[in-house]
């Protein structure tokens, strides 16, 4: 079983170099996996960095003359594939050198299956309450308690069959903008090839991205403006799966327990809670601090859900 590895990058030259020592330094026969750089338009010192590498594994790069975003840059990358799986990671990993391995054996031991793979803060990152935060969010919260939902797909560091990603054709390269690109993926991989997701323990990567609380939020008012609404409209039953159909306005005929929720999240969501959620953010009070950033970033996604213009 053969693995291509799909990095698309943007600008990113001294930690891409990284991420590809980590993949040269990988615990795999060479002969078995391919690595694959979609450059995005970068400007830096990206071109000169790929020029200069000759790995054993071998190394193929597609360049885009203008940044075309995430989704296109993987369907450019998965079109060069030659494997049976399809590894993504995203250009700021150093990867465990066990990476690869734990991905091949999940997919032959197990049929219809995607990987999402064991992401942590990189030891460098100072773990801020918002890193901490961002590092436990998603498929870390399950873990190896059962299948994945698709919400929690994430293509920093995930592994899916090629033929499966092909029957499906790739990623919506309408998501543009950030945000949201991967999950509608794997609704997709579950819903039309019943892909099963799963977490991958032994797939470790360290992401070098420290994050601002400042930064976080500013992405998810984007996402709310664009990759959200955009999600909502094609996949109409994905409003109620990621728990967004609480914050509408109660309706005639739903629930009345439903429409109750509505109206207590809706009063909350009023109240002027957001300098005294700031101020819990920004310190590390454990739970406290989590409930904060939730609801920092709820209001951010709704403001941006408001803002949106088709």
């Amino acid at each position: 079983m053969k693995l291509s590895v799909v990095v698309p990058t943007h600008d990113k030259a001294a930690l891409l170099r990284r991420t590809l020592d980590s993949l040269e330094a990988q615990a795999f026969d060479p002969a078995d996996f391919e690595v694959i750089v979609v450059d995005d338009g970068s400007t830096d010192a990206t071109r000169a960095l790929l020029e200069s590498r000759h790995p054993a594994h071998g190394l193929a790069v597609v360049r885009l003359e203008s940044n075309r975003g995430r989704a296109a840059a993987r369907n450019r990358g998965l079109e060069r594939a030659g494997g049976d799986v399809v590894v993504f990671l995203d250009d700021d990993m150093e990867l465990a050198p066990e990476l690869l391995a734990a991905h091949r054996r999940l997919h032959e031991e197990d049929g219809r299956v995607a990987g999402v793979g064991n992401v942590v803060n990189h030891p460098e990152v100072s773990v801020a309450p918002i890193d901490r935060y961002m590092s436990t969010r998603g498929a870390q919260k399950i873990r190896n308690r059962g299948p994945l939902p698709w919400k929690y797909f994430s293509t920093n560091n995930s592994s899916v069959k090629r033929e499966d990603l092909e029957a499906i054709g790739g990623f919506d390269e309408a998501f543009v903008r950030y945000g949201f690109e991967d999950l509608e993926l794997a609704l997709r991989l579950v819903r039309d090839r019943g892909v099963v997701i799963r977490f991958v323990e032994e797939a470790r990567s360290f992401h070098i991205h420290p994050h601002t609380l400042r930064e976080v939020l500013e992405k998810k008012t984007l996402c709310g403006r664009s990759s959200l609404p955009y999600l909502f409209e094609k996949h109409p039953e994905s409003r109620r799966e990621l728990g967004f159909h609480r914050f509408d306005p109660p309706r005639r005929g739903d629930p009345p327990g439903l429409n109750l929720r509505r109206i207590v999240y809706r009063t909350l969501l009023r109240l002027p809670l957001a300098p005294a959620a700031g101020a819990a953010a920004r310190v590390d009070l454990g739970r406290l601090t989590d409930l904060a950033i939730d609801y920092l970033v709820l209001t951010r996604y709704l403001k941006g859900l408001e803002e949106y213009r088709p």
